[in-house]
């Protein structure tokens, strides 16, 4: 995937022989970056490795399973499943930002600021901070 050939990125994750491997989070989440960026044709083997995963409390997984139910057009569930989970929180990445954004406008709400509960700080993309004045004799 990082190749940015993701029909050689799929092949070589349906190569893995051991179920353990196979079934770990790390390796479902990039199976599942490399089976969405196929489209629509991988749907179905996406679900059926998320749905394998469903007890698993990585935030990774279930922010991978939120985007397979905004693929398949089934918004509200993957608003309830980003609602309910308290991701942990991580600096300038803003994948579950985004993917809200998408959710909302599936489901024809207007934009709004993103639940904190998605772990994502409000900084701008790449690294252009808020700047803020400093009181005299603060700092």
């Amino acid at each position: 995937r990082s190749r940015r050939d993701p029909r050689a990125a799929v092949a070589a994750l349906r190569r893995i022989a051991d179920e353990a491997v196979a079934w770990h989070p790390q390796i479902a989440i990039e199976r599942d970056l490399a089976l969405a960026a196929l489209g629509e044709a991988t749907l179905a083997e996406r679900a059926v490795w998320l749905e394998g995963l469903a007890g698993i409390d990585d935030d990774g997984v279930i922010e991978r399973r939120a985007s397979l139910l905004a693929d398949q057009g089934r918004f509200e569930e993957a608003r309830a499943l980003m609602v309910e989970t308290r991701f942990q929180l991580v600096h300038q990445r803003y994948v579950r930002t985004a993917l809200w954004r998408r959710i909302e406008r599936g489901l024809g709400r207007p934009e709004a600021s993103p639940p904190v509960t998605l772990g994502e700080d409000d900084l701008a993309a790449f690294g252009a901070y808020r700047l803020f004045e400093i009181e005299p004799g603060t700092g």
